[in-house]
């Protein structure tokens, strides 16, 4: 009886050492009770190669697990460890890569994912590849998939479909981005649609910013209810209050009016249309050119510093005719080099 009880604690003792965690202060083969054959089977505690299920307080020298890895805490040496199927953690599963799923009421932290990354607050990892649903966040140096975070998804380079409830963020974005307040990046193409608005340094494709659309240089089709702008803008631009850029190129919408140093194409204006140089078609209630006019305008008044083309307007003025056809009624028209 008394070796029954002796043998009954120690069992216990191994029990509890493999799932607090305690293996430092054990033997090595007390780190885990393993309930297989050749490894395959069921392993209590911190065991280094597991297939099948694995259940452990916290993660220290995890190497391998095939099937299920349900864990409590964090662990040490994450980047060492690997997964295929299922891992589960209270705070949140640590791995150094992982194919399958992995669900943290706390997280998800895997430096290289291919799969489904699941956590209340947040998904991060070097390499997410698939779909990561983070209630704050996800973040990562590479991302491709989907990404659904409840604050915001940021990464450094994003590939595929992104949900930030307040933004998504990337140095290079390629697919759909879609932020409550807002999508920023350096290099975007694709569609982005901010709340408030959309800008980047390098943006190609479509934008629509509840208040604006900015970027150092901007192609493709973009409408922001205030605004577009940018250093070099072109194609089809939309602002409910304006575009303006130092280059525009394409159609130019503008509620009140376009402008810029250097536009061409067809610009309209619900006011004005005012550019340094100016090649194609402008029409507004007033456009004026201060410097050259290459093409035509229409508009109650036009002015022109250098017209090199035709006005149509109730009054026409170009600078460079001589008098007395430098201001004329209906048609002002200057061939010109």
């Amino acid at each position: 009886m008394r070796a029954t009880a002796l043998h009954s604690r120690a069992l216990f003792a191994m029990l509890v050492f493999g799932m607090v965690g305690l293996a430092p202060f054990a033997p090595a083969w007390a780190q885990s009770l393993d309930l297989t054959l050749r490894d395959y089977g069921i392993a209590i505690g911190d065991s280094r190669v597991t297939h099948g299920i694995r259940l452990n307080f916290a993660d220290h020298h995890l190497e391998r697990v095939d099937g299920l890895n349900l864990t409590l805490w964090r662990g040490r040496n994450p980047e060492r460890s690997r997964a295929y199927g299922l891992a589960v953690g209270l705070a949140g599963p640590e791995l150094g890569m992982l194919r399958g799923v992995g669900v943290g009421l706390a997280g998800v932290g895997v430096e290289d994912l291919f799969g489904v990354g699941l956590g209340l607050v947040g998904v991060g990892g070097e390499v997410l590849r698939g779909i990561a649903l983070g209630g704050v966040g996800v973040g990562s140096d590479q991302l491709d998939g989907i990404a659904l975070g409840g604050v915001g998804v940021g990464s450094d380079r994003l590939r595929g479909i992104a949900i930030g409830g307040i933004g998504v963020g990337s140095e290079q974005l390629h697919g759909i981005a879609l932020g409550g307040l807002g999508v920023g990046g350096q290099r975007l193409r694709g569609v982005a649609i901010g709340g408030l608005g959309v800008g980047g340094e390098d943006l190609r494709g479509l934008f629509f910013g509840g208040l604006g659309v900015g970027g150092e240089k901007l192609e493709g089709i973009a409408c922001g209810l205030l605004g577009v702008g940018g250093e070099t803008v072109g194609g089809l631009l939309v602002g409910g209050l304006g575009v303006g850029g130092d280059r525009v190129r394409g159609v130019a919408i503008g509620g009140l009016g376009v402008a810029g140093r250097d536009v061409g194409g067809l610009s309209i204006g619900g006011l004005a249309v005012s550019a340094h140089e100016h090649r194609g078609l402008a029409i507004a209630p007033y456009c004026r050119t201060r410097g050259a006019q290459h093409g035509a305008s229409v508009a109650l008044l036009n002015i022109s510093h250098e017209l090199h083309g035709v006005q149509i307007g109730l009054l026409n003025w170009a600078s460079n005719q001589p008098w007395p056809w430098r201001f004329l009624p209906l048609l002002n028209v200057h061939r010109g080099a």
